[in-house]
Parts: structure tokens; C-alpha cells; sequence
């Protein structure tokens, strides 16, 4: 999985790897084969500063010399991705954040994360491309985001692999989301009240819409996903999921329902469920504790009690 990055690492703690490990292994030679190379490659990789080394010849060190990644993490300088000379300063160890919860609410959202792990998102609202950015850099440290401005007036955040892979390796889905299990992560699930928050806030961003019903007075936040008919299991485990989130947080919620089956362009069926979030109460404690960073959405939500029929 790791296998298209390399790594920058301390000069002093890269060659105590190397020599540790020779001195394991009896000679540079019997190392040489195991790590795939020349003798001559890794007296290189061990002596120059500069020298960005592949994570399978760094994983095969660690495993020699019975290194913990937790313990290289405090080693490592910077990244490299793929074949690309760009070179992604990172800040390690990537901890569990709310602007990680956040990123990875993202991937479920309106974001997405490739097979060679280019993560990009999409949104009309500034704002939301503002938000990400900034959770992008105080996660994952200073990594370069492209912005695109597309003609149906979306606005594209791109951002390197490195930012993917750090997403994917806590929970984020990789490729079709519509056609794969996946969950909250446990670690948002267990974790701060402000990251459960974040998470949301994250999510609902993305996939739900805010409505006051002027015939029936209904006023509600309702939240919707499709995915292939095979996998509602999974997406109503997913939704529950959230669910409970919001319970901690002192909300609750209608029960997951069906709201449409549909075909799509491949000819696979899909399904949507969606649940609301209904009731004085908990509407004002969702814009208290979680609330939107649209502008939009947090505005048609503090407005829910004019007689006008709004929805987004």
C-alpha cells in the first residue's frame, strides 16, 4: 500500500538502522539480498543526507531491527510520493484530531480518495474549501493543495497522496464508496466530544439538508446516502453509526429508513436511506454543539422558525 512513497529520515537514527541491521545480518551482502539490492545502494542510501529511501526497504529495516512505526514516526522529515520530486514536509506523529475527524468525514462526503491516493474534494461553498485546507495542513503538516474552479461551478481542493494516505490508514475509504463497506472509525467513535462534533459537522456539510415543511410544520435535518443494493447492510450500519454519535452528543434521531431504489449508469441497482433529526430540542442542540460551516445550511437551520419552506 506503501509501497509508491519514500522517506526522508534523520541522518544519525537511518544509520544506526543500516548498521543495526548489518551487524544482525553478519554482512552488507546477506542485507543486500534481503533488501533487494546492490551492497553499493545501501551504502548511498545510508551515508547521503538527502537520499529519500521506499518504504518497503524502510519496512524491511524496521523488521530486522524490531522497529515500531510509533518510533520511526519521530525520525521521519519529510515525503515523497510516487515518482514526483515534490516533497511533502510532514509533521509526525499523526495524531487523532478533530481536523482529522473532519478529513476523514470528508472521504464519505463529497471527497474522495483514489487507487494511487490523490484525495480530492469538492464544494460550491468557499468556506467548506477554506475548512478542509486548513484541517488538511493541521493534520498532515504543510502539503501542497491545488484549487480548481470546474464549470459547473464546483470549486476542486487537490491534494497530494501523502494527505490520502494519512486519511486512508484512519478509516477513510478508498475508490467507489457506493460499492464497499466501511464504518466510523472506532477512534471517533471513543473519541473527544469535539471530534465526534467534527466529524458530523464534517458529514452533514456534505449530505444533509435543513427543511421546514410550511404545511405540516415539520422542521428537520435530514441526512441521505445511496449505495449498491448488495451493501445496505453496510450503509445502515454506517448511519447507525452516526446515529449513536449524536446520541452521545445528546441528540436524537428518526429511526434509518428507505428512501429510494434506482438504477445507475452500470446498470447496478442502488438504494438510499436517510434519517432526520427532528424537534426543537434537538435541532437547537445541533446548532449549539455540532452546528454547519456552510453558510447556507447554518443559516436556513437558525431561521427555522419563519413560516417560508426552505431547502438545500
Amino acid at each position: 500500500m506503501r509501497n509508491n512513497f519514500r522517506f526522508l529520515i534523520e541522518n544519525e537514527f537511518k544509520s544506526k538502522l543500516f548498521r543495526d541491521a548489518v551487524e544482525k545480518k553478519k554482512s552488507i551482502k546477506i542485507l543486500a539480498k534481503i533488501l533487494g539490492c546492490i551492497p553499493d545502494n545501501i551504502r548511498l542510501m545510508r551515508n547521503e543526507r538527502t537520499r529519500f529511501i521506499k518504504w518497503r526497504i524502510i519496512y524491511s529495516l524496521m523488521n530486522i531491527n524490531g522497529i515500531s512505526e510509533e518510533e520511526l514516526e519521530k525520525h521521519v522529515l519529510a515525503v515523497k510520493a510516487g515518482k514526483s520530486g515534490r516533497i511533502n514536509k510532514v509533521l509526525f506523529p499523526i495524531k487523532e484530531s478533530k481536523e482529522l475527524a473532519l478529513l476523514v468525514a470528508k472521504t464519505m462526503g463529497d471527497g474522495s480518495i483514489e487507487k494511487n491516493f490523490r484525495f480530492s474534494y469538492w464544494n460550491n461553498e468557499r468556506i467548506l474549501i477554506n475548512e478542509f485546507c486548513k484541517c488538511v495542513r493541521i493534520s498532515s503538516g504543510r502539503s501542497k493543495i491545488t484549487i480548481n474552479r470546474l464549470e459547473d461551478g464546483r470549486i476542486q481542493a487537490k491534494c497530494n497522496p501523502f494527505v490520502g494516505l494519512i486519511a486512508h490508514l484512519n478509516g477513510a475509504p478508498i475508490g467507489n464508496k457506493t460499492l464497499q463497506d466501511y464504518d466510523v472509525p472506532e477512534w471517533i467513535k471513543n473519541g473527544s466530544k469535539e471530534m465526534k462534533a467534527s466529524f458530523v459537522r464534517g458529514l452533514f456539510d456534505d449530505e444533509s439538508h435543513v427543511q421546514f415543511n410550511i404545511k405540516n410544520r415539520t422542521k428537520r435535518i435530514v441526512i441521505a446516502q445511496g449505495k449498491w443494493t448488495k451493501k445496505i447492510k453496510s450503509l445502515e450500519k454506517f448511519l447507525n453509526s452516526i446515529r449513536k454519535i449524536l446520541l452521545d452528543i445528546g441528540i436524537d434521531s428518526t429511526r434509518v429508513r428507505k428512501q429510494a431504489v434506482y438504477t445507475d449508469k452500470e446498470g447496478r441497482e442502488k438504494v438510499i436511506l436517510n434519517f432526520s433529526i427532528c424537534g426543537k430540542g434537538n435541532l437547537k442542540r445541533f446548532y449549539k454543539d455540532i452546528c454547519f460551516t456552510s453558510n447556507r445550511k447554518k443559516g436556513v437551520l437558525k431561521s427555522l422558525n419563519s413560516s417560508s419552506n426552505k431547502k438545500i
